[in-house]
């Protein structure tokens, strides 16, 4: 296999993915190798688990420049008032940290052309959490998806830095009907710091700003 490059904290999940895909090419021929559904789901449990402990605040964090832990701590009620390495472990289990720890191995994986890993680790996210990223979807620092249900992130939509995205929110694709648009600019681009309310839908190639 290539080698991916990637951030550091991701690479041990690339390898780890990439070698519990190709068991499951090896099945058609021993079906008794076939990966389980569960052993995918644990390695999505320890990817979120994995993403938290990357993402925590410093020493000498700044105001400006948030962890994503404490960007989380910072937008969700539910866990004001705690300190950040206090909620690590709950923050792990929220659908909307799973979908993002899985969606950053999905994006490298994508942007390496190997599209069908990619989709198929976004689909085993999407069934675990009701939340459909797209692996092409660029997201930068601390999406905080808060809930998340039934939200829908298609492919060329970029999400920028301290976004906040609650549930039923689609960034959606629209081709323009008779003018024609670019297929690298069928979604939304949201710019840093928004947030993004229940029940949105942004169709098109729309700029979302603060």
């Amino acid at each position: 296999m290539n080698a991916i490059e990637c951030p550091e904290y991701l690479k041990q999940y690339l390898d780890k993915y990439l070698a519990f895909a190709y068991s499951g090419v090896k099945s058609a021929v021993h079906p008794e190798k076939m990966p389980t559904q569960a052993g995918l789901q644990d390695l999505l449990t320890e990817m979120a688990q994995n993403y938290v402990n990357a993402h925590l605040p410093s020493d000498n964090e700044k105001p400006e420049n948030l962890s994503f832990v404490s960007f989380a701590v910072q937008n969700d009620p539910a866990l004001k008032n705690r300190k950040p390495e206090d909620v690590s472990a709950e923050l792990a289990t929220y659908p909307g940290v799973i979908a993002i720890a899985a969606h950053d191995v999905a994006y490298e994986l994508y942007k390496k052309g190997r599209f069908a890993d990619a989709r198929i680790l976004s689909e085993a996210a999407h069934s675990r959490t009701g939340i459909d990223i797209h692996p092409g979807t660029k997201i930068e620092k601390n999406c905080f998806i808060d809930h998340g249900t039934g939200d829908v992130i298609g492919e060329t939509a970029e999400i920028g830095k301290n976004t906040v995205i609650y549930h039923g929110v689609t960034l959606g694709g629209w081709s323009g009907g008779k003018t024609k648009v670019a297929p690298e600019h069928r979604h939304p681009v949201i710019g840093s710091n928004c947030v993004i309310s229940t029940d949105v839908k942004i169709l098109g190639n729309v700029q979302g700003r603060r």
